[in-house]
């Protein structure tokens, strides 16, 4: 009798262990029993001591070879106790759904490993990274990973480094259940495949891994927002660590990055960067909207040189990074918000209705007050469409065009608006999503309407946030000729100085105030969503030593090391737990 180690897609935070009429490699899928039901798994390993109750046999081994290569194993381990999850949902979020249906998978082995190393290198110009990229990939002769943080950057750079002469190595890494199996199947077909892609990639099989390139690699998506929040940066730098080289490229470093590797700074040129203007938002006229309390105010400098680039039939984006048509609903006669009912956020209004920007929920707008009853409510901090009247009244025959999150809605959409503006030019009204379009169209003049609306918001991180967005309005695309437009409360103060001299100057005054407060990336920053058992949270953190905030029916902590607090945590996440629940953790890097 053989003891084995089973992951299976599931919340448990252990493995199951059955038993095998012989050893079966690891890497390698099974049909096990659980409950009454028949399930998928992978084998992790042999289970080192003997069974402390009975245990149930395999059913059927499905792989006569391992289908995940052995040496992903202890990746998968160390992601799923870094990031508080799973085995099972690691590999679930970024195998092929057919993996887990028993379809046939061909084998995947490693043969031998590079040294481990890795390189830095931060630059404005997007030319410059791409040609960086361009030049250690000629110099590859194993398997690659090329990660963007956008999939149309992707496609734009596969179609661009098949004219560099790498086509016959390239897979653009698809999205759908059926393009990704057959891609992992091409892959096996080859020993030094170049595998471009999002972060969806990050576990594309390589039989002679050699180098893995993350570009963009201080941004918010290389975390997975579905499921578990796994940073797919850190995961294949440890899928790396034991051999191959990682590469990572980007306008400005992350935290973290910045203060484990002390990458150089880049000497721009004047072509790399747009040109930046303040423009203080006492001084600008102020335009009252139906409806709020207080007037939007926009520099009449805005105004006039939006009109001029108009008339030029080029394009204009103005940003603002708060969607609907107000940000915040108050009552009148007791000033207090309108929540979402809920998690207790503060609500915007949305075509008539409230919506939660943060769990999304959705209500039609109250008659009265839900605190006191008042019957007069007011809307405050206009949002995108409350600006759109203005913003027809300049363009007037020329296309007004929203650019968020949901509007477009898909890419035929998407096209459709681009092409529009490419003919004619036209104002863009757009969240942070708008900055890709200054890799698609010609943009003269980007306007930031509150520059320091990200920045005040309640978040460690907001500045970063804040600098790293404006950053990339100064450098995407092809900033010569480009002006950047800052209206903020604070011309040339504080963070806003550091847009001239560099990240380098912006993160030492960054973090010097972060270390004083013990801040990432000093710490890790841990939020728990105790889903119905905050009593036991607590209890598991106070036993473990652990301070801790409480604010929106969620745990919030700063922990220096992760392992005593998975540690402490541990016994809320098995399986003998399941019919409790689980609470939800996410955690912060950067």
């Amino acid at each position: 009798m053989t003891l084995v180690r089973v992951w299976l897609a599931g919340p448990w935070w252990h493995s199951l262990t059955y038993e095998s009429d012989g050893p079966v490699p690891s890497g390698c899928r099974v049909a096990v029993p659980v409950g009454r039901s028949v399930r998928i798994g992978l084998v992790a390993g042999p289970e080192d001591g003997p069974a402390d109750q009975t245990v149930k046999k395999i059913l059927r081994v499905i792989d006569p070879a391992p289908t995940v290569a052995q040496a992903m194993i202890p990746v998968v381990e160390w992601a799923a106790g870094s990031f508080f999850c799973s085995p099972g949902d690691v590999i679930r979020q970024l195998l092929p759904g057919s993996f887990w249906k028993g379809e046939p998978f061909p084998e995947w082995t490693q043969e031998g490993t590079v040294p481990s190393s890795s390189e830095t290198f931060y630059d404005p110009s997007d030319e410059a990274r791409f040609q960086k990229v361009v030049s250690t990939l000629t110099g590859c002769s194993g398997g690659a990973i090329v990660m963007t943080p956008e999939l149309e950057t992707a496609k734009e750079w596969a179609r661009r480094l098949s004219g560099a002469g790498l086509k016959k190595r390239l897979i653009l890494w698809p999205k759908g259940a059926k393009a990704i199996a057959a891609a992992w199947k091409k892959c096996l077909g080859s020993d030094d495949p170049i595998v471009i892609g999002s972060s969806a990639c990050v576990m594309a099989p390589l039989r002679r891994p050699e180098l893995c390139a993350i570009e963009g690699e201080s941004l918010a998506a290389y975390v997975l927002q579905s499921g578990v929040g796994l940073s797919v940066r850190s995961l294949a730098a440890r899928r790396f660590h034991a051999g191959g080289k990682v590469l990572l490229l980007g306008r400005m470093p992350s935290s973290r990055v910045f203060c484990a590797c002390a990458p150089r700074e880049a000497e721009s040129s004047p072509d790399d960067k747009a040109g930046l203007r303040f423009v203080s938002l006492f001084d600008a006229a102020r335009h009252e909207l139906t409806g709020f309390r207080f007037p939007f105010s926009i520099g009449e400098s805005v105004l006039s040189d939006t009109k001029k680039v108009l008339r030029a039939g080029k394009t204009v984006l103005w940003l603002l990074d708060r969607r609907g048509e107000a940000g915040e609903i108050r009552c009148l006669e007791c000033d207090q918000p309108v929540v979402c009912g809920r998690c207790g956020a503060g609500v915007t209004l949305w075509g008539g209705r409230l919506v939660c920007p943060v769990c999304r929920w959705s209500a039609e707008l109250p008659d009265a007050c839900p605190h006191c009853g008042g019957r007069l409510l007011q809307s405050r901090r206009p949002g995108l469409e409350a600006l759109l009247p203005i913003a027809q009244a300049l363009a007037g025959s020329q296309p007004v065009v929203l650019w968020h999150q949901n509007d477009p809605s898909g890419v035929r959409e998407a096209r459709e608006k681009v092409a529009a503006l490419a003919e004619t030019g036209g104002l863009v009204l757009g969240s942070r999503r708008a900055l890709s379009l200054l890799s698609k169209l010609d943009v003269p003049l980007v306007c930031w309407l509150d520059a320091d609306a990200e920045a005040r918001q309640p978040d460690y991180a907001s500045r970063a946030e804040a600098y790293s967005m404006i950053l990339e309005s100064m450098t995407r695309g092809r900033p010569k000729g480009r002006d950047v437009v800052l209206q903020t409360r604070s011309p040339q103060k504080g963070w806003q100085i550091t847009l001239k001299s560099g990240w380098k100057a912006f993160w030492i005054g960054e973090l010097k105030e972060r270390r004083e407060l013990g801040f990432p990336p000093y710490s890790y920053f841990v939020t728990i969503d105790p889903a119905g058992r905050s009593d036991e949270v607590r209890q598991a953190l106070d036993d473990g030593g652990f301070s801790y905030m409480e604010s929106d029916e969620k745990i919030s902590l700063l922990a220096e090391r992760l392992a005593p607090l998975h540690q402490c945590l541990a016994p809320l996440f098995s399986i003998g737990q399941s019919r409790k629940g689980f609470p939800k953790i996410s955690l912060r890097l950067d």
